[in-house]
């Protein structure tokens, strides 16, 4: 019993690591928009309140930042998918690759159907 309790919590916290590891990595991929988004009015509200920078440009370039921002997360959750089939597919090209027993099975239907006929 020790034992199995042992290598369950050795998978339990495997799998833990795992989810909090995506749950952390998805937070700052949804983090980063409003982030960058206020850095930017932080750090151009004084040229538009001036009058150095149009309020029209000030907007189109928070559209354009949040477009590339959604465009980033989109892409990260595509690549995360993308790895996530990576093992899965190493599995596959294993047994794919795996040495075969057909050329000994050829032997074996020879041999019968040679002894089938009364050849030696």
């Amino acid at each position: 019993n020790d034992s199995f309790a042992e290598r369950s919590e050795a998978v339990r916290s495997k799998v833990v690591e795992k989810e909090m590891h995506l749950s952390n990595t998805e937070f700052v991929d949804e983090a980063l928009g409003p982030l960058f988004s206020c850095a930017f009015i932080a750090t151009n509200v004084r040229h538009v309140l001036s009058g150095d920078l149009e309020l029209g440009t000030f907007l189109a370039t928070m559209k354009a930042i949040q477009a590339i921002c959604k465009e980033c997360s989109s892409g990260s959750n595509k690549l995360r998918a993308l790895v996530a089939s990576f093992s899965p597919l190493r599995s596959v090209t294993k047994v794919l690759n795996a040495r075969t027993d057909v050329q000994l099975w050829n032997q074996v239907t020879r041999a019968r159907r040679g002894g089938s006929r009364g050849e030696p």
